[in-house]
C-alpha cells in the first residue's frame, strides 16, 4: 500500500508518482489511498453556516483581549480578582485544527468572567444575550472534542493503516448516534451542552435542526473522504490478522488485488495453516510490530 496526500503529482495518471513507481517496479496491483488523518482533518471541517457564525464570534472576543495589550493586562487582572480557575483566554491558529478546541472549551468555562469584562469595557456583541447562541457554543465544544480525540488516536508510533481505519469507521458509527440522540433531545454524549441545561438553557427546537443539519454534514463528508478506505477493509484485516479472516472472502481479496483467484486461494489456505507462523505473529503483534512480522514472512507468501 503507498498512501498520498490526494495532490496531482502524487497521484497524476501519467507522471504521478504512483503511476511511476508502479512502472518502475512493476507493481500494477499496487493498493493507494489518501492519508487517513488529513482526511479525517478535510471531513472535520463540513460546513455550517450558523455554526461557523459561533466560531466567528468567539474568534472576535478572543482577539478583542488577547490582540491589545491593555486589554489583555486587564482581562487577566479581572481573573484574578474573581478567583477564576483560569488565568487567561487562548488564541485561535487556523493552521493547527487542535487549537480550536482548547479556545472553544477555555471561552466557554470563561463564559461569565468574559461578560462581565466586555460589559466593563462598553465592547458589544449581542449574540452573548441569546440563550441559542451559547447551546450552539456548547455543541461546538462538545463535537471539536470528539473529532481532536479521533484525530490524536490516528497518531503515533507502530499505528498500522487497518487500526487506524478501525477508528475512523468506529467514529462514523458513532456520529450516527449522536444525530439519532439529538433528533430525540437526548444529550448523553455532550457534557457541555448539559452544562447549560443546568444553567436554565434548554435546547430549542432551531438549534435541534442546525445541530442535526450539521451532524448529517459530517457523517456525509466521513462516508464521502473514505470511500476508498472502505473498498480495501478486507485487504487491512489481512495485515492486521490474518487467521480473522474468512476463506469466504477471498474472492472478494481477489477482486480488490486484481489477482488470480484460484492462486491466492491457495496461497491464502497454506498461510493460515503455517502454525509456526501463527505462533510468531501472536508474539509480535503482542508489542504492534507488525511489519517487522511481515518482514520475516516468506517470499511465497507475499
Amino acid at each position: 500500500c503507498v498512501c498520498t496526500d490526494g495532490c496531482p503529482s502524487m497521484t497524476g495518471f501519467e507522471n504521478g508518482f504512483i503511476s511511476l513507481f508502479k512502472k518502475k517496479y512493476n507493481l500494477p496491483n499496487l493498493i493507494t489511498f489518501h492519508c487517513i488523518i488529513h482526511q479525517e482533518n478535510l471531513a472535520a471541517r463540513a460546513v455550517n453556516p450558523e455554526l461557523e457564525a459561533v466560531m466567528k464570534t468567539v474568534i472576535n472576543i478572543v482577539n478583542f483581549i488577547r490582540a491589545r495589550e491593555l486589554n489583555h493586562r486587564r482581562f487577566k487582572s479581572l481573573l484574578q480578582e474573581l478567583g477564576s480557575e483560569h488565568n487567561d483566554v487562548i488564541l485561535h491558529t487556523s493552521v493547527r485544527w487542535l487549537s480550536r478546541g482548547k479556545v472553544l472549551e477555555r471561552l466557554f468555562s470563561l463564559r461569565n468572567e468574559i461578560i462581565l469584562f466586555l460589559d466593563q469595557n462598553n465592547k458589544v456583541y449581542p449574540e452573548l444575550q441569546n440563550d441559542g447562541w451559547w447551546c450552539l457554543l456548547a455543541f461546538l465544544c462538545d463535537i471539536t472534542e470528539k473529532l481532536n480525540n479521533l484525530n490524536r488516536n490516528l497518531q503515533g508510533e507502530n499505528n498500522i493503516v487497518s487500526n487506524m481505519a478501525n477508528k475512523v469507521f468506529a467514529f462514523e458509527e458513532k456520529l450516527s448516534i449522536y444525530h439519532t440522540e439529538i433528533q430525540n433531545k437526548q444529550l448523553h454524549n455532550f457534557p457541555t451542552v448539559i452544562k447549560c441545561t443546568e444553567d436554565g438553557i434548554n435546547i430549542s427546537e432551531e438549534n435541534c435542526t442546525i445541530i442535526s443539519n450539521f451532524l448529517t454534514a459530517l457523517i456525509n463528508e466521513f462516508q464521502k473522504r473514505f470511500q476508498d478506505l472502505r473498498k480495501i477493509k478486507k485487504c487491512l484485516l489481512l495485515i492486521e490478522n490474518p487467521w480473522h479472516l474468512e476463506t469466504t472472502t477471498i474472492t472478494e481479496l481477489a477482486s480488490v488485488l486484481s489477482c488470480n483467484h484460484a492462486e491466492l486461494f491457495d496461497e491464502f489456505i497454506d498461510f493460515k495453516n503455517d502454525t509456526n507462523l501463527e505462533v510468531v505473529f501472536k508474539e509480535k503483534r503482542e508489542n504492534r510490530e507488525y511489519v517487522e512480522f511481515w518482514n520475516i514472512v516468506p517470499q511465497k507468501y507475499k
